[in-house]
């Protein structure tokens, strides 16, 4: 009996020691909508929801019909844009985007993006309150601070309004998430932008809004993540107008184009409401939507000095710059100072609610030409893409519409800004059918006017010889766009000998590999940044991807490079980058970093798997010691049962 009793407890501390030694494997708790997937450009999007806009008089039996077929049921309407948000079962909202664009009763369908507040970390160097004279907003004041009856809507994370500076705001609100009257403000972002307008002017405390004396709309369209959707956005819209609102403004955006959120845009000015939004802080060459639309105001960021911000967008959409930090009120009656386009939109949002103020019949087509063109010229004489038409001067836009009925815009002057795209000098082969890339143009009116560039030139691939494009357009005002060209140089297909000496030959002794690096993280509230060093002794290019585990995403930077936090490539040069991640939610996020270093010689003789190496975090090290430790006592433990088992064999 006493036999089998050992030979039990053998058994179940061998057990215990295989289970220990099993893997670690880690655990993903399902999400909500707020599971985020990615499209082909590395977009993020709601990965159980699509906006759905239906042609003109599709019943409502069609629209149920679709719905069945596609395994999808309304979460929301979009009623001015004929649309729905519809959540799709099993998150395959991309099967189902294909199949529904076949569908001959859809306008048009896509993902639900995700947007994201335009803030970036506060900047020391630039104190904001200098800004206020250089956008000459004393001058303004001395004709108005606002008009109760002037309704301003700020769409972003909510309002608080315990601070001092924002105690006394004419303000109502919604929140569109959770289709409440609760407004109220559980990330910052949202009370810091809307005091920048309405912060208490002559109170003896913090510091003053541009248009304190206007009345408030707070809607709540972000989450306390400071991340939201297209799809709220576009509910944020509708209900400002609905309510009454004459300004819009929003210090958020993404960075893909979408059908229904530009409809949304549309009636909104076609109903009279003037929309201001931030450019975005990703020093890009495109501006984030939805200020890169024609109809809206996109506003950048500028330094004191008059020099772009190097973190503030540029591109075509971009309409005029404003200073880049501000004083904000945040919770209680602490005033600190925030840098970012968030903040340079709410200073021209501000302004054009006093030009309101004082021209209620203004409309937002007049507003937009009239802070056109009293705007200070920077950078190229006229409107440029890096600058727009200048920075703001508020004195003279105000002045321009204060007590007089302007009924009709001024004449348009600002010519087309076009763009080529692809190489300005292209190769091409004789006998191959040349493709021309073409170009794009905008105009600060007339919107894309792509369709009416002219192309002077012809390129005949069956001759050698080297052939001249010109590109242009004029907008409706007569206006002649920059003047762009192409170079493309005919040439015979290479010979199969002229092939050969075209390639590099690194003798028989060496080869070109490009080593492969995993880091493996978690970040948690009680760890929330983790950093890791990139050491690059081969200058060449570097691609990293980032993938993750867990209801947010994780911001991820890159010391020296503009990583957009999900993936890229980068010339490197010799020397470490710092890989900082950080998450601000409360439950846990694994991560895994792809890195694949530039390329290097080595010997013929070393195999490409010798190149591959695993990195795993100070976590995992953690983890592998008390693996190590737990084995060790259960062998001791073995040995100590054994031995007491021959001790009392022994004895008997």
């Amino acid at each position: 009996m006493k036999q089998l009793l050992r030979k039990s407890m053998l058994f179940s501390l061998v057990l215990m020691y295989i289970l220990l030694s099993l893997p670690i494997i880690p655990i993903s708790f399902a999400q909500s909508y707020e599971e985020i997937a990615f499209d082909e450009f590395a977009q993020p999007y709601a990965a159980d929801q699509l906006i759905i806009g239906y042609k003109v008089n599709t019943p409502a039996e069609t629209r149920r019909n679709i719905r069945a077929q596609n395994q999808m049921e309304v979460k929301s309407e979009l009623n001015s844009i004929n649309g729905e948000v519809v959540k799709v079962a099993g998150n395959r909202s991309s099967q189902a985007l294909e199949a529904l664009r076949r569908n001959p009763n859809i306008e048009f369908v896509e993902y639900d993006y995700i947007m994201n507040i335009s803030l970036v970390p506060n900047d020391p160097n630039y104190p904001s309150q200098v800004y206020l004279p250089y956008m000459n907003t004393p001058a303004a004041w001395d004709i108005t601070t606002g008009n109760r009856d002037v309704l301003v809507a700020v769409l972003d994370t909510g309002l608080n309004t315990t601070n001092r500076d924002l105690a006394n705001m004419d303000v109502r609100g919604y929140n569109v998430i959770a289709n409440s009257s609760n407004y109220l403000d559980d990330h910052g972002h949202g009370t810091m932008v809307t005091s920048v307008i309405a912060a208490e002017m002559n109170n003896a405390f913090g510091f003053a809004g541009i248009a304190p004396n206007v009345s408030f709309l707070s809607v709540k369209v972000m989450s306390s993540s400071g991340t939201g959707t297209y799809s709220d956005m576009i509910k944020g819209i509708d209900y400002a107008v609905n309510q009454g609102a004459k300004v819009i403004n929003m210090s958020i955006g993404g960075r893909t184009a979408s059908s229904a959120l530009q409809l949304a845009v549309k009636n909104a000015v076609d109903r009279g409401v003037t929309i201001v939004a931030a450019a975005g802080n990703e020093g890009s060459t495109t501006v984030s939507f939805p200020a890169a639309y024609p109809e809206v105001i996109g506003v950048g960021a500028v330094d004191i000095y008059g020099s772009k911000m190097t973190f503030s967008n540029t591109g075509s959409g971009l309409t005029i710059m404003a200073g880049g930090s501000a004083r904000v009120a945040t919770f209680s009656d602490f005033i600190s100072t925030a840098s970012g386009t968030s903040f340079s939109s709410p200073y021209v949002a501000g302004l054009v609610a006093l030009m309101y103020s004082v021209n209620p019949s203004i409309t937002p087509a007049l507003v937009m030409d009239s802070i056109a063109q009293t705007a200070k010229d920077l950078g190229a004489s006229g409107y440029d893409t890096t600058f727009g038409h200048g920075v703001v001067d508020m004195g003279k836009a105000l002045a321009l519409v204060a007590g007089k009925p302007v009924t009709a815009p001024a004449v348009d002057t600002t010519p087309p800004v076009l763009t080529l795209i692809g190489d300005a000098m292209m190769t091409h082969y004789i006998g191959e059918t040349f493709t021309d890339p073409g170009a794009i143009a905008f105009d600060n009116v007339d919107g894309e006017i792509t369709n009416q560039i002219v192309v002077e030139g012809h390129v005949n691939s069956n001759f050698q010889g080297v052939y001249s494009l010109s590109y242009s357009v004029k907008d409706k005002a007569g206006n002649l766009s920059n003047i762009e060209k192409r170079t493309v140089e005919v040439i015979p297909l290479p010979t199969q000998e002229e092939t050969t000496e075209a390639i590099i030959d690194l003798g028989p002794e060496t080869k070109l590999v490009r080593d492969v690096a995993v880091i493996q993280g978690s970040l948690s509230k009680k760890t929330p940044t983790m950093s890791h060093v990139i050491s690059i002794t081969t200058p060449g290019k570097l691609d990293v991807a980032l993938s993750y585990s867990g209801r947010t995403a994780p911001s991820a930077s890159i010391t020296g490079l503009n990583f957009n936090g999900v993936s890229g490539s980068f010339d490197v040069t010799e020397g470490s980058y710092v890989l900082t991640l950080n998450s601000s939610a409360n439950s846990n996020i694994s991560y895994n970093v792809n890195i694949t270093y530039p390329e290097r010689e080595v010997p013929i003789n070393v195999p490409l798997g010798d190149a591959e190496v695993i990195i795993y975090d100070e976590t995992s090290y953690f983890l592998w010691y008390v693996y190590l430790a737990v084995s060790l006592l259960l062998f001791i433990a073995m040995a100590v049962m054994i031995k007491m088992g021959r001790m009392k064999y022994v004895k008997k």
